[in-house]
């Protein structure tokens, strides 16, 4: 429930934790506006407004386009394999029930 209202209240009452600085913060409380029309990436520009926005200044988008960034993380990997960065799970116990409630017998 407090999840619920603290979007009721929208991201201009939202308080951010101290290590987001101030245009990252402005990026995101402009993408988040309640009203569609309002948000950036909507307006007149369009996706142009992202761009510019001053936090992503010097931002590649072309290398982005062209898919020639390089990962900002580098991680050493034993192998193809090597699993060690996920989360481990325990193994699901059963199996799921068959799905028969016919929602799909007109598809």
């Amino acid at each position: 429930m407090m999840t619920y209202n603290l979007i009721l209240k929208g991201v201009e009452r939202l308080d951010f934790p101290r290590i987001v600085t101030k245009r990252p913060e402005d990026l995101i409380r402009r993408l988040c506006r309640q009203s569609p029309t309002e948000r950036l990436g909507n307006l007149k520009n369009g996706i142009h407004d992202i761009k510019r926005h001053r936090w992503l200044n010097g931002f590649n988008w072309e290398g982005l386009k062209a898919m020639k960034l390089s990962s900002p993380l580098k991680r050493e990997l034993s192998g193809p394999m090597d699993y060690s960065h996920f989360d481990r799970y325990p193994p699901e116990q059963g199996v799921p029930p068959d799905e028969l409630s016919g929602w799909d017998k007109d598809f």
